[in-house]
């Protein structure tokens, strides 16, 4: 597992990586705004069916590599096309047009549960069927998904809004969700606060990206022989997303939400960096749902504050969320995964970028406390 060839597989598969995350980045940020406004002038439903569908293609290129031999660098073009059409951000849509303001950290958290079961199902599914059949049951899984947002899911904008937002005063209402950014930007509680949000977001993406690569590098873990802690922490998500968070919520505000995601997130960090054996992962698997508290709370503050704002609606500010995050989320990760790259390439620290993110979550700390709490409603 620590031989010359583990490190330069390990270094040659992060930076591939790497380069497909950065290109999938940009596309995202231009397709966003049209996907935005497509949602409301045809519906949530229609464009979370195509999103759903869209996400099929890396299943089908991955079955393509394990059946037909094609390079795996098709699957990783194949994901860029799950960015452009995000289903995240169109559910953020629906869940906004379908609730209250004190009910939207409970809901995000539940679609933030409910997103990660594919970490459940996937790596059982490697550890019962071994080899290419699995791909085939992942394929069937993923047509469940289309079939159940066909069947379940309706319609939350009402009629008389749809196909009647393309156009605002003689320019195409896309360019509107450009503007938001801006627009957030403008608002002295939004511009202190997302810069944080988005680096701690990014941050745990970038941790993510790179835990099976350092788990290989470390302890010779495989895919088949990682999953189950993969599992571990998406059960550990979904009971602090669908049981916890809302009791947190209540307890802490949002401002006291995203502080303890922070903490959490730093006391995971440096415990995967000291972690000494496999055995250990299994404990920070079921503790890692808790940095991911502060994700719905990103989302619901978003969503909040954006009717405070003059000219911002939630669909205009979850919109600008969704580019500017895509955006950070993909390009974060690159950094974490050259960091580890080069680390295994030299054989120094390995653990290196937990010990970066550690840093940045605690610097995001120190700068939240420093914030008024007047910035943040419901944080009393």
């Amino acid at each position: 597992a620590k031989t010359k060839r583990c490190f330069d597989a390990v270094s040659a598969a992060t930076s591939a990586a790497s380069l497909f995350g950065l290109i999938g980045a940009i596309c995202s940020l231009f397709c966003i705004p049209i996907v935005g406004t497509a949602a409301d002038h045809f519906g949530r439903r229609p464009l979370l069916i195509f999103s759903f569908i869209c996400s099929k293609v890396p299943t089908l290129t991955l079955l393509c590599v394990a059946y037909a031999d094609v390079s795996i660098y098709y699957f990783f073009a194949a994901l860029m096309i799950t960015a452009m059409v995000p289903s995240t951000m169109l559910f953020w849509f629906w869940i906004n047009d379908c609730t209250t303001p004190d009910e939207r950290v409970r809901m995000f958290g539940r679609l933030s549960a409910l997103t990660n079961l594919e970490g459940i199902a996937t790596p059982l599914f490697v550890i019962l069927v071994h080899g290419k059949h699995a791909v085939i049951l992942l394929a069937c899984v993923r047509l469940a998904a289309v079939l159940t947002v066909i069947c379940f899911v309706p319609e939350s904008r009402p009629p008389a809004s749809l196909r009647s937002s393309l156009c605002a005063n003689g320019r195409l209402a896309f360019l509107s969700r450009w503007q938001g950014v801006s627009k957030l930007c403008s608002d002295k509680s939004l511009r202190s606060f997302l810069p944080l949000a988005f680096v701690a977001a990014g941050t745990g993406a970038g941790i993510n990206a790179i835990a099976l690569f350092f788990c290989k590098a470390k302890f010779g873990l495989t895919r088949e022989t990682f999953a189950p802690y993969v599992s571990v922490g998406t059960v550990s998500n979904a009971i602090v997303q669908l049981i916890l968070i809302q009791p947190l919520f209540r307890m802490m505000g949002l401002r006291g939400l995203f502080a303890f995601s922070l903490v959490a997130g730093s006391v995971n960090c440096i415990l995967y960096a000291l972690v000494p054996s496999p055995g250990w992962l299994y404990l920070l698997a079921g503790l890692s749902g808790f940095p991911n508290v502060g994700v719905p709370a990103i989302q619901a503050l978003m969503s909040n504050l954006s009717e405070s704002v003059p000219g911002m609606t939630p669909g205009v500010a979850l919109g600008a969320l969704q580019a500017v995050q895509s955006l950070i989320m993909i390009l974060i990760p690159p950094v974490f995964q050259g960091i580890f790259a080069i680390a295994a390439r030299e054989h120094v620290l390995l653990s290196l970028p937990f010990l970066v993110a550690a840093v940045c979550n605690v610097i995001c700390l120190v700068v939240l406390l420093c914030l008024p709490k007047s910035y943040f409603p419901d944080s009393e």
